[in-house]
């Protein structure tokens, strides 16, 4: 192929040589000039209209191969065009392969433009949400899923938990969907079948509550008998430390079913009725209960100190919150020393308040405090055992504020004590002096 400048001057020295050759045979060199060059200019004109043609019609034209500079400039069209194609062809096997591949994952996959309308989706998205491409493509996608939840999550664009939404067809559907946006206008749902998860987790739910329930009264009668020979005085001395350790074990086995229970309860039912409670008088009889705990324990001398409650109203449900701070204060009476300060305190922050547990304790080590409210979990198995844990304090803790709408956040340090704050939405507070943290 030419280049542009030799190819321009090619054909001009070609023109002025024709023109004064001409010229000379005539005699007429400036007629001769302009007749050259309106010839030129109509032959131009004409290529052009076949040049034209061929970029329509892509056939073959002879009379554009009679000059180089259109010659040249069809072969570099023609080059282009062959590149072109072959990236095309390359870029719709990438397509293709990664069409092939999002339609072999185990998930489904929907592409929906700005306004929600679908516009792909994979053969899995098409099992699960039953869309048949002649009839859906293009549909609005809340016409075809009408559930509010989903609607509520798509318009709040809040995509940093998943949706899990219950479809009642033929069988029970559990799907957990993720939304993701897409920089060029859009978003990208993933959506995964979770129903066999959910139905194991039901499983496992309803076996640990009909498990306790069935240990319970065999396991109460057991201890009844054995505290009726050791109140009796009628056991030989030398059984009698065997039949009290038996006790002691049989009424930690009580507590642990007991606790099951509750969790199951809290797992497996729906919020109970939540009224106005005076934080004050809830924490106040929560320490009176705790009281007993410090004296089964010989922690005595253990301090207990309430502030800024008197003028805090908590919206929620007594017993659930009685058994929350029951639980945080009691860990933090038997891992704490005798002699140790326990503090229960308010305090209001941005959007929330904080009602926190903090003792001056040994404190728990960084490695475990994402792992404290999993069940049974604890830092010192030995120690638990002495003071009567179960392990599944913090776990009932973490399912009673869920239910508040509130989280469960754990500071500590190690021989610097620990803080367990209970974060809950403002919505849920009424104050009538506030106190704001620094």
């Amino acid at each position: 192929m030419r280049r542009a400048g030799p190819t321009t001057i090619i054909e001009l020295l070609t023109l002025s040589t024709s023109a004064i050759f001409i010229g000379s045979i005539t005699g007429e060199f400036t007629r001769s000039a302009l007749a050259i060059s309106v010839a030129y200019l109509l032959l131009t004109i004409w290529r052009r209209n076949r040049f034209y043609e061929w970029l329509e019609k892509q056939e073959p034209n002879s009379s554009l191969w009679l000059s180089d500079m259109w010659r040249d400039m069809v072969k570099r069209i023609e080059l282009r065009q062959a590149a072109l194609k072959k990236e095309n062809l390359l870029l719709e096997r990438k397509v293709d392969n990664l069409h092939r591949a999002l339609s072999s994952l185990n998930v489904g996959l929907v592409k929906v433009d700005s306004d929600w309308r679908l516009e792909w989706w994979n053969g899995q998205a098409s099992k699960l949400l039953m869309l048949k491409l002649n009839k859906d493509l293009g549909t609005h996608l809340f016409s075809l899923i009408r559930n509010p939840a989903l609607r509520e999550y798509a318009e709040n664009r809040e995509f940093t938990e998943p949706l899990i939404l219950t479809l009642h067809s033929q069988r029970r559907i559990v799907l957990e969907h993720f939304i993701g946006s897409v920089n060029q206008g859009g978003y990208i749902i993933l959506i995964r079948d979770i129903s066999h998860f959910q139905r194991l987790e039901e499983m496992r739910t309803d076996f640990v509550a009909n498990v306790s329930h069935e240990l319970k009264t065999p396991l109460t009668v057991i201890i009844g008998y054995i505290e009726t020979l050791l109140e009796n005085n009628t056991v030989p001395e030398n059984m009698y430390r065997a039949l009290a350790n038996s006790l002691t074990q049989g009424l930690r086995m009580k507590t642990i079913i007991q606790e099951l229970l509750i969790l199951s309860n809290l797992e497996t039912t729906k919020a109970s009725e939540q009224t106005e409670i005076q934080l004050l008088d809830l924490v106040s009889q929560v320490i009176s209960h705790t009281d007993r705990l410090k004296e089964t324990i010989l922690k005595t001398e253990t301090k207990i100190i309430s502030k800024n409650l008197d003028q805090t109203i908590i919206i929620g449900n007594w017993n659930e919150l009685f058994s929350l701070f029951s639980n945080l204060l009691s860990n933090a009476i038997q891992y704490c020393p005798n002699g140790s300060t326990i503090q229960i305190c308010f305090t209001l922050k941005g959007d929330q308040g904080i009602i926190a547990v903090k003792d001056n304790g040994p404190g728990i080590p960084h490695e475990h405090l994402d792992r404290l409210t999993e069940r049974f979990y604890r830092v010192d198995n030995s120690h638990s055992r002495e003071t009567g844990g179960t392990g599944l304090g913090l776990a009932i803790a973490k399912h009673i504020l869920s239910r508040h709408d509130a989280d469960l956040k754990i500071r500590s340090q190690v021989n610097d004590g620990s803080t367990f704050g209970c974060h809950f939405p403002k919505n849920r507070i009424i104050l009538n002096s506030i106190s704001e943290e620094d």
